[in-house]
Parts: C-alpha cells; structure tokens; sequence
C-alpha cells in the first residue's frame, strides 16, 4: 500500500471516530454517495455497484434503497424500482416522498389507481 493511500485510510478512519459513526458506516455512506454522483452523471452501472455494495453494508438504509429506485426507473426496470422503494416504504413509512416515488412507478406500469392510492396517502402525511 503507498504512502498516500495508508493516509488517506488513516484520515478516513479518523474521521468516522471523530463524528461517532463506525467506520463500517462511513463506508456505507461513501457507496451512497459515490452512487448518487455516478447515478447523476449517466453511469448507472457503476451506481448501481455502488448502491448493491452499501445496502449490502447495510440493507436498512433508506437512502441507498431510494437512489437504487431511481437508477432502476432511469434505465426503465420498474419492477426492480417498484421493489426498492417498497422497501424504502418499509423503512419510512412516514416519508411522503416514499409514497409520491412509488406513485410515480405505479402510473408508469400502467397502475393507475395504485398511484392514486399513494399520492394520497402522501397528501395525509405531508398536506
């Protein structure tokens, strides 16, 4: 290992312990992160490798659960879409933008009156 990477793994670590996260999930968030920048510039294969790594670090991040929903819907997978924010709703389901998201999954599948369902149920959770 160089010089700069034992560093720049030393800093990380430091870091996790100075702001009271494990180091375990510091590096969940930097998959997240690393797979919301790759997801916003195109390279949804890469972001997805990214988000398969952090919810595999740990499957009750919403957060990974959502950004790995938008990049199945961005490349039309909206089965495997539907399944992620299933989850996400699962895990909040006091989000309103976790209802509105799968909303707009039911409407693209055709599904009409599920959509309709959760937009609502939003209006309750978020008037």
């Amino acid at each position: 290992m160089s010089w700069v990477k034992l560093f720049v793994a030393a800093s990380f670590l430091s870091l996790t312990m100075l702001i009271g996260i494990s180091p375990l999930e510091g590096a969940m968030i930097s998959h997240v992160d690393a797979g919301n920048r790759l997801a916003k510039s195109g390279d949804h294969g890469q972001a997805l490798s990214s988000l398969n790594t952090a919810i595999s670090t740990n499957p009750s991040s919403a957060r990974a659960h959502k950004l790995r929903g938008h990049v199945h819907y961005a490349k039309g997978d909206y089965n495997k879409a539907l399944q992620d924010i299933d989850t996400v709703v699962k895990l909040s389901p006091q989000s309103a933008n976790a209802y509105t998201d799968r909303a707009i999954i039911y409407s693209s599948q055709g599904k009409h009156g599920l959509a309709l369902a959760d937009i609502e149920h939003a209006l309750t959770l978020k008037p």
